[in-house]
């Protein structure tokens, strides 16, 4: 049920620390960083430990369409001055997945600029491991929301008829006159294919951004993708944030991830009161179609409860005073 948190349970017993040792020692894997356990190895508890990279000058923004993007872009533009970091956001299309041939020229032009002043890089990507390619690895960031909420908002955004004729990357696509007035309350009950995601079908899910590149990372009801995407933000991600309490998300990634976020709960935007591109007149969606939703969502509804347990248990370190010293 939303507004509860949800407990992920370890398979086996044992922490998972030392079933990753474990298995670390069987494998002869000495790279931590290029571990990928066997499936029955990813349920992960939520933890309150500092997983940012010591001295890292890299910051990914992993940003959910629908998740605040917008205002947590603005954000860094605002912290950038501060805190004396390079605020890097390409205008393109979007394109979560990108090949290895993409990923090894990306990382070549950000790690070159990161030498010389430290970059967040905000952009609709999924996570992808920079040390496998022989880079040094980043620190990763995100901000999730209840991912009914998000596909709500996502479904009316594709609708607004200013998208069409202000972006210069959508004019003259103005879609048919039928796919504009169609509301979810009409499209959920048929079951129609751009509001209901079959299972087994490929889809952008908010899972998909912490599982990876992947395509199984795609599959609507695939707990693989679940489990990994659990494993990927436990291991990898400073912080993720959660839209419905933003206040307390910039709080935390400022204290997991000073060197960016330092001074964010001094700023306007960082109390979480100010939203850049938020939709305040969407249709209101009735609970029926709602419940109907949650059926197709359940993976990525439990995700979002795993993160959201993180976020608290971070910022219950942070009020204790017992965070991990930064960058260990």
């Amino acid at each position: 049920m939303p507004g509860q948190l949800r407990v992920a349970t370890l398979r086996g017993e044992g922490d998972h620390a030392l079933v990753q040792e474990a298995y670390l020692k069987v494998a002869g894997e000495e790279d931590e960083d290029a571990f990928e356990p066997p499936e029955e190895l990813l349920e992960v508890h939520p933890s309150a430990r500092n997983v940012t990279p010591a001295h890292s000058n890299l910051v990914f923004f992993s940003a959910v369409p629908k998740c605040g993007s917008s205002t947590t872009g603005h954000l860094f533009k605002k912290l950038s001055a501060l805190n004396s970091f390079y605020s890097l956001t390409p205008q393109q299309r979007i394109q979560p997945v990108i090949d290895k041939e993409q990923q090894q020229t990306l990382l070549e032009n950000l790690f070159s600029l990161s030498d010389k002043v430290p970059v967040a890089y905000t952009r609709h990507l999924y996570y992808f491991n920079t040390t496998i390619l022989g880079f040094p690895r980043a620190a990763w960031v995100a901000i999730v929301r209840h991912p009914v909420e998000r596909l709500i908002s996502q479904f009316y955004y594709a609708r607004i008829p200013s998208r069409y004729l202000e972006n210069k990357l959508l004019q003259g696509r103005m879609p048919s006159p039928e796919f504009m007035n169609m509301t979810l309350d009409t499209c959920v009950p048929q079951k129609d294919p751009r509001c209901w995601y079959r299972e087994g079908s490929r889809q952008m899910l908010q899972l998909s951004f912490f599982c990876g590149q992947d395509s199984y990372c795609t599959t609507v009801g695939s707990r693989r993708a679940l489990q990994m995407a659990k494993y990927n933000a436990e291991n990898f991600y400073s912080a993720v944030g959660v839209l419905e309490d933003l206040h307390l998300s910039y709080k935390v990634l400022e204290k997991y991830l000073p060197r960016f976020f330092a001074h964010s709960s001094g700023s306007d935007i960082g109390t979480g009161t100010v939203r850049f591109n938020s939709q305040e007149n969407k249709p209101s969606v009735k609970n029926s179609t709602r419940l109907m939703m949650e059926t197709f969502l359940k993976e990525d509804i439990e995700l979002y409860f795993f993160l959201k347990q993180r976020l608290h248990l971070q910022a219950e370190a942070i009020e204790s005073g017992n965070i991990d010293t930064y960058g260990n």
